[in-house]
Protein backbone atom coordinates (compact mmCIF):
# COMPACT_ATOMS: atom_id res chain seq x y z
CA UNK A 1 0.00 0.00 0.00
CA UNK A 2 1.25 3.45 -0.93
CA UNK A 3 2.08 5.79 1.93
CA UNK A 4 0.05 8.99 1.91
CA UNK A 5 1.55 12.44 1.83
CA UNK A 6 1.16 14.28 5.15
CA UNK A 7 -0.04 17.86 4.66
CA UNK A 8 -0.34 20.22 7.63
CA UNK A 9 -1.81 23.70 7.22
CA UNK A 10 -1.46 26.37 9.89
CA UNK A 11 -3.57 29.46 10.47
CA UNK A 12 -2.61 32.58 12.40
CA UNK A 13 -6.08 34.18 12.59
CA UNK A 14 -6.64 37.88 12.13
CA UNK A 15 -7.37 40.58 9.57
CA UNK A 16 -4.18 39.47 7.85
CA UNK A 17 -4.40 35.69 8.13
CA UNK A 18 -1.05 33.95 8.31
CA UNK A 19 -1.17 30.72 6.33
CA UNK A 20 1.52 28.08 6.04
CA UNK A 21 1.66 24.57 4.61
CA UNK A 22 4.09 21.73 5.19
CA UNK A 23 4.20 18.59 3.10
CA UNK A 24 5.93 15.73 4.88
CA UNK A 25 7.53 18.30 7.21
CA UNK A 26 8.89 20.62 4.50
CA UNK A 27 7.52 24.16 4.15
CA UNK A 28 5.81 24.62 0.78
CA UNK A 29 3.77 27.79 1.35
CA UNK A 30 4.16 30.76 3.70
CA UNK A 31 1.57 33.39 2.83
CA UNK A 32 -0.69 36.13 4.15
CA UNK A 33 -4.30 35.94 3.00
CA UNK A 34 -7.68 37.39 3.77
CA UNK A 35 -10.00 35.17 5.78
CA UNK A 36 -11.88 34.14 2.62
CA UNK A 37 -8.73 33.48 0.56
CA UNK A 38 -7.36 31.23 3.31
CA UNK A 39 -10.64 29.31 3.48
CA UNK A 40 -10.61 28.75 -0.29
CA UNK A 41 -7.01 27.55 -0.19
CA UNK A 42 -7.79 25.16 2.66
CA UNK A 43 -10.83 23.75 0.87
CA UNK A 44 -8.60 23.13 -2.14
CA UNK A 45 -6.14 21.25 0.10
CA UNK A 46 -8.95 19.24 1.67
CA UNK A 47 -10.11 17.99 -1.75
CA UNK A 48 -6.85 16.02 -2.03
CA UNK A 49 -7.34 14.53 1.42
CA UNK A 50 -10.97 13.44 1.07
CA UNK A 51 -11.09 9.88 2.50
CA UNK A 52 -14.31 9.11 0.58
CA UNK A 53 -12.42 9.71 -2.67
CA UNK A 54 -9.34 7.85 -1.40
CA UNK A 55 -7.33 11.07 -1.39
CA UNK A 56 -3.58 11.07 -1.95
CA UNK A 57 -2.75 12.78 1.34
CA UNK A 58 -3.73 13.33 4.94
CA UNK A 59 -4.56 16.82 6.08
CA UNK A 60 -4.43 18.45 9.47
CA UNK A 61 -5.21 22.06 10.31
CA UNK A 62 -3.41 23.84 13.16
CA UNK A 63 -5.14 26.98 14.42
CA UNK A 64 -3.42 29.47 16.69
CA UNK A 65 -5.72 29.96 19.67
CA UNK A 66 -5.16 33.06 21.83
CA UNK A 67 -8.30 32.48 23.91
CA UNK A 68 -7.54 32.75 27.60
CA UNK A 69 -4.27 34.55 26.92
CA UNK A 70 -3.26 37.01 29.64
CA UNK A 71 -2.99 40.66 28.56
CA UNK A 72 -0.65 42.56 30.93
CA UNK A 73 -2.28 45.46 32.76
CA UNK A 74 -0.03 48.06 31.10
CA UNK A 75 -1.16 46.82 27.63
CA UNK A 76 -4.91 46.90 28.30
CA UNK A 77 -5.74 49.89 26.14
CA UNK A 78 -9.09 49.64 24.28
CA UNK A 79 -7.58 49.02 20.81
CA UNK A 80 -5.46 46.11 22.06
CA UNK A 81 -8.40 44.51 23.85
CA UNK A 82 -10.56 44.99 20.75
CA UNK A 83 -7.86 43.36 18.59
CA UNK A 84 -7.52 40.36 20.90
CA UNK A 85 -11.32 39.94 20.90
CA UNK A 86 -11.39 40.03 17.10
CA UNK A 87 -8.70 37.35 16.83
CA UNK A 88 -10.54 35.21 19.40
CA UNK A 89 -13.68 35.47 17.27
CA UNK A 90 -11.70 34.52 14.14
CA UNK A 91 -10.34 31.48 15.99
CA UNK A 92 -13.90 30.38 16.79
CA UNK A 93 -14.85 30.82 13.12
CA UNK A 94 -11.88 28.70 11.98
CA UNK A 95 -12.87 25.93 14.38
CA UNK A 96 -16.45 26.10 13.13
CA UNK A 97 -15.18 25.99 9.52
CA UNK A 98 -13.00 22.93 10.19
CA UNK A 99 -15.83 21.10 11.95
CA UNK A 100 -18.32 21.91 9.20
CA UNK A 101 -16.02 20.62 6.45
CA UNK A 102 -14.78 17.71 8.62
CA UNK A 103 -11.17 18.87 8.45
CA UNK A 104 -9.11 17.39 11.30
CA UNK A 105 -7.71 20.22 13.40
CA UNK A 106 -5.98 21.10 16.63
CA UNK A 107 -5.46 24.41 18.36
CA UNK A 108 -2.16 25.77 19.61
CA UNK A 109 -1.40 28.59 22.02
CA UNK A 110 0.86 31.36 20.69
CA UNK A 111 4.43 30.19 21.12
CA UNK A 112 7.91 31.53 21.63
CA UNK A 113 8.36 32.15 17.89
CA UNK A 114 5.38 34.52 17.74
CA UNK A 115 7.32 37.68 16.89
CA UNK A 116 10.20 36.20 14.90
CA UNK A 117 11.85 38.56 12.39
CA UNK A 118 12.38 37.70 8.71
CA UNK A 119 16.16 37.21 9.01
CA UNK A 120 15.86 34.76 11.93
CA UNK A 121 12.98 32.98 10.19
CA UNK A 122 15.07 32.47 7.05
CA UNK A 123 17.99 31.17 9.11
CA UNK A 124 15.82 28.62 10.96
CA UNK A 125 13.67 27.47 8.04
CA UNK A 126 15.68 28.18 4.92
CA UNK A 127 12.65 30.07 3.54
CA UNK A 128 14.07 33.17 1.84
CA UNK A 129 10.98 34.60 0.13
CA UNK A 130 9.27 37.66 1.55
CA UNK A 131 6.97 36.93 4.52
CA UNK A 132 4.78 38.82 6.95
CA UNK A 133 4.85 38.49 10.73
CA UNK A 134 1.54 36.59 10.51
CA UNK A 135 2.79 34.15 7.87
CA UNK A 136 5.96 33.48 9.89
CA UNK A 137 3.88 32.82 13.02
CA UNK A 138 1.77 30.27 11.11
CA UNK A 139 4.84 28.61 9.63
CA UNK A 140 6.57 28.21 12.98
CA UNK A 141 3.54 26.33 14.33
CA UNK A 142 4.07 23.54 11.80
CA UNK A 143 7.73 23.70 10.79
CA UNK A 144 8.94 20.36 12.11
CA UNK A 145 12.62 20.47 11.26
CA UNK A 146 13.29 23.22 13.85
CA UNK A 147 12.04 20.89 16.58
CA UNK A 148 14.73 18.31 15.82
CA UNK A 149 17.66 20.72 16.29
Amino acid sequence: MEQKIRMVCAIDPGVHTGFAVTVNGDLTDVETYTFTEAQAWLLNCSAYADPEKQGCCTLELVIEDPRGQYVPYNQREPQRIKGVGSVERDTKLWIEFAEYYKIPYRTMKPGKYRKIDAKTFAKITGWNSRTSEHARAAAMMVFEKQRTK
